[in-house]
């Protein structure tokens, strides 16, 4: 296991030009994977798991300026790094879903309709003619609480 462990510190080395800084991120992929397999009792996964979050780090688009920062700024210690979520690892490619995300979460429901499933009233409403335009439009019901959806003409 250690000649597997010095060939991720000199993968992260080669990509970071930071011995320490490679040795203190692996550990901290090392202890996330041990943490993780230990609260969720799957010590057989120990290599996919170890593989997965070393990957995930790797994968930053500019992996040494994102190290330098966290290590001027202070945000967070390097051996944290296996630690943060991929919307803290990669906040560019996950900023359009979190905007999204926020969006639909704080959306204001109309008490026009109760929800057939959960009957709560708090749903979001929208019509379409979805037939010939001599007919009323199609209405379509989304609750907001539970997510089921129906419609009526």
């Amino acid at each position: 296991m250690n000649n597997y462990r010095n060939e991720k510190i000199t993968i992260l080395n080669n990509l970071i030009n930071n011995l320490n800084f490679a040795e203190e991120i692996e550990l901290s992929v090392y202890n996330f994977t041990n943490e993780y397999i230990l609260n969720n009792n799957i010590s057989d996964l120990f290599n996919e798991i170890y593989e997965d979050k070393f990957n995930d780090i790797i994968n930053i688009t500019d992996l040494k300026q994102f190290v330098n920062n966290l290590y001027e700024e202070k945000k967070i210690s390097l051996e944290a790094i296996a630690y943060l979520k991929n919307e803290e690892l990669f906040p560019t490619k996950y900023k359009d879903i979190l905007q999204k995300t926020a969006i639909q979460n704080n959306k204001v429901g109309s008490n026009a309709f109760t929800c057939k499933k959960c009957k709560e009233k708090n749903v979001e409403i929208t019509q379409k003619q979805t037939r010939s335009g001599d007919e009323p439009p199609t209405i379509f019901v989304n609750c907001l609480e539970c997510g089921y959806s129906f419609k009526f003409s």
